[in-house]
């Protein structure tokens, strides 16, 4: 893992700059995120985070709406 190991948002942005995806982990599930794309997740990459959006028929997709520092 070398330097990227140091920070937990260093660490997400270079797995998603190498071909990562984001992603919402909460308790023991992992919800991929939809809309890579959404501006919110680069500024948030690594955090507790309180998120928004509408979850796929499947229950494993999320669509992005709002992103917030958790506690917020």
């Amino acid at each position: 893992m070398g330097e990227m190991g140091k920070k937990s948002k260093e660490c997400a942005l270079a797995c998603v700059k190498g071909g990562a995806k984001y992603v919402l982990v909460s308790g023991d599930k992992v919800f991929e995120i939809k809309n890579q794309s959404f501006a919110a997740l680069a500024t948030n990459a690594g955090a507790s985070v309180q998120l928004t959006g509408d979850v796929d028929k499947d229950g494993k997709i999320i669509t992005v709406t709002k992103v917030a520092a958790a506690g917020k």
